[in-house]
């Protein structure tokens, strides 16, 4: 067989990597093939997107105002969430009296804003018996006078509401809040001393008058001498 030499090796092999070298260049030199709208076209990194759209804080629910009244024992105006329940208006107004008839309310019924919820109560037949005697025994009565007899013992009834509510505000007035009261406030009750005084302040606040039980030297008695004189309010 042939053999070549080293040098005729090497020189072989440069020749063969010039003609490769060769042929690469003139590839590259041709012009590419010509693409329908390739002046158009962009690369996809190139692209912009558009950002995510923030989201949106949801709106809490609409507030409306109803006025209860009737039969409960906290009667006033108040707010409520939309879509609250009249069984949820009577207990925040402080829940229904003894004497109020529920079973005639739809107590699943939506509130409705602006409206005016009267909770009402069993009917003094006593009390409506004697209305109609004053009268006289032998009076017969019109449709329009039972009205009048009846709604005069509504106004009644509500002037004596009213009175309790009245005495029930002067004598929360007339409390000791134990929650802000000052050492010399609080040694104005009954078996409070300095001491005691103290110890009521430095275990503040008080969710209720019956958390003051909790501090040491405020046993049974002393809560009973206590709680219709303080409040936390």
């Amino acid at each position: 067989m042939f053999k070549l030499s080293t040098q005729e090796s090497i020189i072989v092999l440069c020749l063969i990597g010039a003609i490769l070298l060769g042929g690469i260049i003139t590839l590259t030199r041709r012009p590419l093939p010509s693409t329908p709208g390739a002046e158009y076209l962009v690369s996809p990194r190139t692209i912009a997107t558009s950002p995510e759209p923030g989201e949106v804080t949801p709106l809490g629910p609409r507030k409306i105002i109803i006025h209860i009244t009737g039969a409960v024992n906290k009667p006033g105006v108040y707010q409520f969430d939309e879509g609250t329940r009249v069984i949820e208006a009577i207990k925040v107004a402080g829940g229904a009296k003894k004497e109020a008839i529920l079973s005639i309310l739809n107590l699943a019924r939506p509130l409705i804003d602006g409206s005016r919820i009267v909770v009402p109560r069993k009917f003094d037949v006593e009390a409506f018996r004697k209305k109609l005697l004053s009268y006289g025994p032998e009076h017969v009565y019109t449709t329009e006078e039972l009205k009048l007899a009846y709604v005069d013992l509504e106004k009644e009834e509500e002037r004596k509401e009213k009175k309790e509510e009245k005495k029930e505000v002067k004598a929360e007035a007339g409390k000791i809040n134990i929650n802000t009261a000052t050492t010399q406030e609080l040694q104005t009750l009954s078996g409070i001393g300095p001491k005691r005084a103290e110890s009521i302040i430095a275990n503040r606040p008080y969710a209720s008058i019956e958390e003051i039980t909790k501090i040491h030297g405020f046993g049974p008695k002393i809560y009973a001498s206590l709680k219709d004189k303080i409040t936390v309010e």
